[in-house]
């Protein structure tokens, strides 16, 4: 069963920096670009995110992460308003899989009746690094110039 965030609030330009310096988009079917921002590599996601769409993502971004120097993944999440439980452990291992290869994720913009309903079943968040904008995910981990 998939749920919809009660509080789902389209994301404003506000609450978001121009991305710089795109790398790719996996394919023509993938809801995923990768960007470098700062020091850091950023997943945004485009639409619904489901384990199938994490587990396409994990490969490419993991071989992007043993190629670079990046050691910062910034997954944007601000327009994500599906999420399961299912969907929710997949991001875990994802996350596992990120920092088995040296690096640290954090979660961006996840939205809050999302996050108030995965808290309410039971979903394990413990040790999340989470940022409510790019902006101050950048202002904590991004490279200082």
């Amino acid at each position: 069963m998939r749920w919809k965030s009660p509080l789902s609030l389209p994301a404003s330009a506000s609450n978001r920096l121009p991305i710089t310096d795109p790398l790719h988009a996996l394919d023509a079917s993938s809801n995923v670009v990768y960007s470098l921002v700062s020091g850091c590599l950023v997943a945004t996601i485009h639409g619904e995110m489901t384990a199938e769409s994490l587990q396409a993502m994990n490969q490419p971004l993991l071989l992007q992460l043993s190629r670079s120097e990046q050691r910062t993944v910034l997954i944007d999440m601000s327009s994500v308003d599906l999420l399961d439980l299912v969907d929710f452990q997949a991001l875990r291992q994802m996350l596992g899989a990120i920092h088995l290869m040296g690096a640290r994720a954090v979660l961006i913009g996840l939205q809050a009746g999302l996050a108030a309903l995965l808290v309410n079943l039971g979903a394990d968040t413990r040790g999340l690094r989470v940022a409510g904008t790019l902006e101050q995910a950048l202002s904590v981990y991004g490279r200082k110039a």
